[in-house]
């Protein structure tokens, strides 16, 4: 937990208009718009990530693929996003796994509310 920090105005300054009360609003309101753009994020991240699994889970079912493939897609994703980290064979498998866990859509977005899934 963060300390609160005080706001300290010079002593020539009077605190007409009331700045302070208005500049703790500001910081309440920036504080929450940011934990809800991260939760938009996070959901988001999760419910890609079961889409890959999804596809992927019906590719090893349908067209057989088998490791060397999922290997080799790793291996292209990353080669085609280079800034973007969690595309590994090992995290492709878990979105895989992921997918055939929550079948339906809304379960993983319900996942994707509870405090595990920041560890995806």
């Amino acid at each position: 937990m963060t300390k609160k920090k005080k706001v300290i105005l010079p002593r020539n300054v009077v605190d007409r208009g009331g700045y302070v009360k208005v500049f703790e609003q500001l910081k309440i309101d920036i504080k929450q718009t940011q934990l809800k753009s991260a939760l938009f994020v996070t959901k988001e991240l999760i419910l890609l990530y079961w889409r890959i699994g999804s596809i992927l889970s019906e590719k090893v079912k349908k067209d057989e693929w088998g490791a060397k493939t999922m290997e080799r897609l790793a291996k292209d994703l990353k080669s085609e996003f280079p800034d973007i980290s969690g595309f590994s064979f090992r995290n492709l498998h878990y979105m895989k796994k992921f997918a055939e866990n929550y079948q339906d859509p809304n379960y993983a977005a319900a996942a994707a509310q509870t405090g595990w899934s920041y560890g995806l």
